[in-house]
């Protein structure tokens, strides 16, 4: 039996469509089937590449297929090999039947924004139209992004086709809603939801960081779940490091050569959630039995200095099945602030 298929889009990255999803299937009193056709989280685990969302949803949510059944790919040049329109329609709707059988609805993630995936067939507006599926929008940014973001749907799309849109990462909900209320009205798409920003959702863990950056890990390897508020370089003297206040603070990653043991051992005067190692060297054997003491995270890159902390500034969190605190806070939200009955 068909399921009742959605597919989740966003015009712009990191809008939050896999927390969401998550949070509705935790929610619905119904049996929910997931996938994500075009992959772009790349995993390579077993000697197969797998979609790090895809991943995600079969270790929370016990799905039978692996990962790799709920993504048809991840290269454009391969995809474009493998597939014309034709073919690939045939080949989703092949994947979607079996992934939905037994289930009451399909939840197909797109892509990392609207435009990703169209020489290749497989963006969001196509995949909605190859899979016979209404569309949910997930949107976020500034009130005015959002408000464009609905005027532009309304616009581009078949009315018919929208479910409707969810606001999430919102500051705000209920000056939101006053002030925006009529302006959301005018574009006619169905407000689903509107989402609360949470902090805690949008922190960095060192888990993700050394995942993202293929570290070495030296020590803490059961402390990887540690949260990263705040990123400092340690390339200056001790003295300067003091006056900058750089160690005294919460949830502190500190980046800095492997032969700056002396920013590190005044670093461990206090309690950073990690360093970073780069230039792929190590420190002095003190500090390394100072941190396994301490169970804190030692990583260590090849990368310079600089160029590692630019790549951990360019990371957007990610979930993990180990991060139960945030998937507890997430199942919350959404059950207080997204219309469940429309699903």
């Amino acid at each position: 039996m068909k399921a009742n298929r959605s597919v989740f889009l966003s015009i712009r990255p990191d809008a939050g469509k896999t927390s969401l999803i998550l949070g509705l299937i935790k929610n619905i009193n119904k049996k929910c089937a997931y996938m994500k056709p075009l992959g772009d989280r790349l995993l390579y685990k077993k000697k197969r590449l797998w979609d790090h969302d895809a991943s995600l949803m079969t270790k929370i949510f016990s799905y039978t297929p692996d990962p790799e059944i709920m993504t048809v790919g991840f290269e454009h040049a391969k995809l474009e090999y493998m597939y014309d329109e034709t073919s690939l329609s045939e080949k989703l709707n092949e994947m979607a039947s079996f992934l939905e059988k037994e289930y009451d609805l399909l939840f197909i993630e797109a892509a990392k924004d609207l435009t990703y995936g169209s020489s290749v067939h497989l963006n969001a507006k196509n995949l909605a139209k190859m899979l016979d599926a209404s569309i949910v929008a997930v949107l976020s940014g500034s009130p005015e992004i959002i408000i464009d973001d609905l005027t532009y749907l309304a616009k581009e799309f078949n009315k018919s086709q929208i479910k409707g849109a969810i606001i999430n990462q919102v500051s705000d909900v209920e000056d939101f809603k006053n002030t925006y209320h009529e302006k959301i009205k005018e574009t006619g798409i169905k407000i689903l939801g509107v989402v609360p920003k949470d902090k805690t959702l949008g922190r960095l863990t060192v888990q993700q960081i050394a995942d993202d950056l293929m570290a070495k890990i030296i020590t803490g390897s059961d402390h990887l779940l540690n949260p990263v508020d705040h990123i400092d370089i340690g390339a200056m003297s001790v003295t300067e490091a003091n006056k900058l206040n750089i160690f005294n603070k919460d949830n502190n990653l500190i980046i800095t050569s492997g032969d700056r043991s002396d920013i590190m051992l005044a670093a461990l005067e206090h309690t950073p959630s990690a360093f970073i190692l780069s230039n792929g060297i190590l420190p002095s054997r003190n500090v390394i039995t100072i941190c396994e003491q301490k169970n804190i995270p030692l990583l260590s890159v090849q990368t310079e200095t600089f160029l590692t902390a630019k790549n951990v500034d360019d990371m957007h969190p990610l979930l993990y099945m180990e991060h139960t605190d945030k998937i507890e806070q997430l199942t919350r939200l959404v059950k207080e602030n997204v219309n469940l009955a429309e699903f």
